[in-house]
């Protein structure tokens, strides 16, 4: 965890958004930035993802602005 500079403080952050990760998870959303902007902006739209989902939210590049710009082309 430390080379992936996942701190105890990032985990209270990710626990505080009411996500419980294992050590994997936690890993992989420092990785790819998964951060509680992202993940407030995500629920914002009505999207309450678990971790896995969060993750691959963020691997897909599946932003708020992409959402709402395929929900203006008819996709829900």
């Amino acid at each position: 965890m430390k080379s992936q500079d996942v701190t105890p403080e990032y985990v209270a952050q990710i626990r505080a958004m009411g996500f419980k990760p294992d050590a994997d998870e936690v890993v992989a959303m420092k990785v790819h930035d998964v951060t509680p902007e992202f993940v407030k902006a995500m629920r914002e739209m009505g999207i309450n993802p678990d971790a896995d989902e969060i993750i691959a939210l963020k691997v897909h590049d599946i932003t708020p602005g992409y959402r709402r710009s395929m929900e203006a082309a008819g996709y829900k």
